[in-house]
């Protein structure tokens, strides 16, 4: 993992007084003079001011080392940053911190900045869904508004512009992201997503997460309320399918 170094407050201060002794010794006047003293002669208010009295320290986190100019603002800060109430900031040496400090613990997915981390967990793990769609009937929720967006347009108003341009495909999409992922995955064989139990590896970190659910977790989360056992799939299309045996029974 890269790592960016950033000054701790020690070093700070001591390149602040290195950098005093040599304009102090370069600038020093030969003799007394009573005309105006220039902004960096030790005789100036500016440079009393600004180079031998250093600026207030900076509140700096203990987590992932962001800097903060009030205590208060650090308070709140530390409030939501995982990277510090987890304790990771322990298997990390002071001023070293990862280009991306902010891990989710569920799936290992990190984040450069601890509000997209917060916002990873309520929409992938918790399951945040605030977004409903206005169609009547729909009842689809969505944790962002762009997605309902997205859907209202793919899905309502049959809008989709993004065309892939490959010889013999017809697929179209919604989103760009949905195209470039359709090229890489199933045109390009992009299959960047690896399982660590097996050796099958997929196009879209989902898959992943199902793939692992189903397969090596044996979790069985979709129900059968029409069968006498209740019966379980491990996916929603495969229950789907089981439903419409039912519907064959029924007619």
């Amino acid at each position: 993992m890269a790592y960016q170094q950033y000054p701790v407050p020690h070093q700070l201060y001591s390149a602040a007084m290195s950098s005093a002794s040599s304009s102090s010794s370069s600038h020093a006047p030969s003799s007394y003079s009573s005309g105006p003293s220039s902004p960096s002669s030790p005789s100036s208010a500016h440079y009393w001011s600004t180079v031998l009295n250093p600026q207030p320290a900076k509140f700096d986190c203990v987590g992932c080392h962001a800097i903060y100019s009030s205590q208060s603002a650090l308070h709140n800060h530390q409030r939501t940053c995982v990277y510090y109430t987890t304790g990771h900031h322990k298997a990390h040496p002071i001023g070293l911190i990862p280009e991306k400090p902010y891990q989710c613990a569920q799936c290992g997915v990190a984040f450069k900045k601890n509000s997209n981390l917060v916002k990873h967990m309520k929409l992938v793990h918790l399951g945040e869904r605030n977004f409903e769609c206005p169609y009547t009937n729909c009842g689809r929720m969505f944790g962002q508004k762009s997605n309902l967006n997205s859907h209202v347009r793919a899905v309502h108003l049959h809008q989709r512009p993004f065309k892939c341009d490959k010889p013999g495909c017809t697929r179209a999409f919604s989103q760009k992201s949905g195209l470039k992922a359709h090229i890489k995955t199933v045109h390009d064989g992009e299959r960047p997503y690896k399982c660590d139990a097996c050796s099958a590896a997929f196009g879209h970190r989902g898959d992943l997460n199902r793939h692992i659910r189903v397969l090596h977790n044996k979790e069985r989360p979709y129900e059968c309320h029409v069968c006498p056992g209740h019966k379980t799939f491990g996916r929603k299309s495969v229950l789907a399918r089981h439903m419409q045996t039912h519907r064959s029974e029924q007619s």
